[in-house]
């Protein structure tokens, strides 16, 4: 997470609830009226997605839908167009072996989706707009983009987590996103939009969690038609500690490359995926849009020594992201700025470490990691390399001296992947709204939604040495940048 321009205007997170207090519940989606519609469907699908992946919050996923509903096409990945669409909503939760989804009428707590007349918890999504209300709202969302419902699930299975595992809980009243002004709304806002984008190359950079939420919402977007190749050099791929926050997989894919699988579950008619199973850097295309979805602070660095004329950010912390857009280069924030490289231990100083941990400790580490407690023991006591050392020292790199690693949560990731789908949108619709040079950067928390700000400017970190604007490689990109806004004008 960008750790300087990330750390302004956001609220401090509260402490988690006792957990040994809490018990998961088995959570019931209600979909109401205008099933029939893809906003509708598009809403209920990432509901469903999320909160199956919610792992000890929800217990059970109960799902109630008029039987007349059938889905329709770029809803469900995989799924049988022209099926009830409860059913198949059912089916392709289950498809991911990570909780019970079943049909019914009952269960703990209600999520109703789309319109109603129905009080209780509500998620709405339409067009860019997206959002949840405890009020209940009629109206016909006829849009078939999945920006605003995406947010509109992001939002219902929030307050869902916010009323399991927060111990400052203020209840929500009602709180929507504009993703095409980059705004937060009180009220929802039902706008016609639909979205036709074709032609120009994206290269994806990262197939983790804000990636797989990118690559979800441009799949579901019928009017998206473009070519982009995705990047992700993971090593161990798709690891089962993912899947509670990457939309795109489920337990079939544990084991399986990122970004080649991501090619396989999402390439459509219209949106080429090449994966390339590496480091951006090892990129030998130049494709105008770079989306940079990596996770951490050196690869980000990374796609930023590239110097592309347009490059979009997203990130995320706990309960909050943010999206940036590089541009005015030289003058606003690039994708280095307030992301120092990751610091390093060395293999000794982990070591070390590992020998403070009581024997219970370490156990419990090396069975989490996969390995067996002897194995271990070689490498942490007697310095004997090997598997074991190789997958201990990857795990506690994740684990610093300043406490375990930040806890991801999939509708944060799932959010800053869709905003970060609108943004490429407006690029390559060559939109000059949010974002633009005087406001680059969006900026959202989920500890009290109703209080989010609109679009911003934050300006370059004058620590940075990516983006000193008198370095010839700044040179060099402002010429791009400019060239770059020149063929804009052209087309324009």
């Amino acid at each position: 997470m960008t750790t300087g321009f990330g750390a302004r205007h956001h609220l401090p997170l509260p402490y988690a609830k006792d957990e040994n207090a809490l018990e998961p519940h088995a959570i019931l989606l209600k979909v109401g009226e205008f099933s029939q519609r893809r906003a509708v469907q598009h809403t209920a699908w990432m509901a469903c997605n999320l909160l199956c992946r919610l792992e000890g919050v929800v217990s059970a996923l109960v799902v109630d839908c008029p039987r007349e509903a059938i889905l329709q096409p770029f809803v469900i990945p995989g799924g049988e167009v022209g099926a009830p669409f409860g059913s198949e909503l059912v089916r392709g939760i289950n498809r991911f072996r990570l909780i019970q989804a079943m049909k019914g009428s009952s269960g703990d707590f209600t999520l109703h989706v789309g319109p109603g007349h129905e009080p209780g918890l509500r998620a709405i999504g339409n067009g860019w707009i997206g959002g949840a209300t405890t009020r209940p709202w009629f109206g016909n969302p006829a849009s078939s983009l999945s920006f605003g419902p995406y947010v509109a699930a992001c939002y219902g299975v929030a307050e869902i987590f916010r009323r399991s595992r927060l111990r400052s809980y203020a209840p929500l009243e009602s709180a929507f996103y504009d993703c095409w002004d980059g705004t937060p709304l009180a009220e929802f806002k039902l706008v016609s939009a639909e979205c036709a984008v074709s032609g120009e190359p994206v290269t994806l950079a990262g197939v983790g969690a804000v990636g797989c939420a990118w690559l979800h919402a441009i799949w579901a977007t019928a009017g998206i038609r473009l070519k982009a190749t995705i990047a992700d050099p993971d090593p161990e791929g798709v690891e089962f500690k993912n899947l509670n926050r990457y939309c795109a997989f489920g337990a079939d894919d544990v084991g399986t490359k990122k970004a080649s699988r991501a090619a396989e579950l999402l390439s459509r008619e219209g949106l080429v995926l090449q994966p390339f199973d590496g480091p951006f850097e090892g990129l030998t295309t130049k494709e105008d849009v770079v989306v940079c979805a990596v996770d951490t602070n050196d690869g980000r660095g990374g796609v930023q020594s590239s110097y592309r004329p347009r490059m979009l950010m997203a990130a995320t912390k706990d309960l909050r992201l943010e999206v940036l857009r590089c541009s005015a280069p030289g003058e606003n924030a690039c994708c280095r700025c307030y992301n120092p490289p990751d610091r390093r231990e060395s293999d000794e100083a982990i070591r070390q470490r590992l020998q403070g941990l009581s024997e219970d400790a370490l156990a419990k580490l090396v069975g989490e990691v996969g390995l067996g407690l002897a194995e271990a023991k070689d490498f942490v006591f007697r310095a004997k390399c090997g598997t074991a050392s190789e997958k201990l020292l990857s795990e506690m790199r994740h684990v610093g001296a300043e406490g375990p690693r930040r806890f991801a949560i999939g509708f944060v990731s799932v959010m800053a992947g869709t905003l970060l789908a609108a943004e490429t949108c407006k690029e390559l619709l060559r939109n000059r709204g949010p974002l633009n040079d005087s406001q680059n950067r969006i900026a959202i928390q989920f500890v009290r939604p109703g209080l989010n700000f609109a679009a911003s400017r934050v300006a370059r970190d004058p620590n940075c040495p990516a983006c000193i604007p008198s370095s010839p490689a700044v040179q060099i990109w402002i010429q791009r940048f400019r060239d770059y806004e020149n063929i804009e004008r052209d087309v324009a």
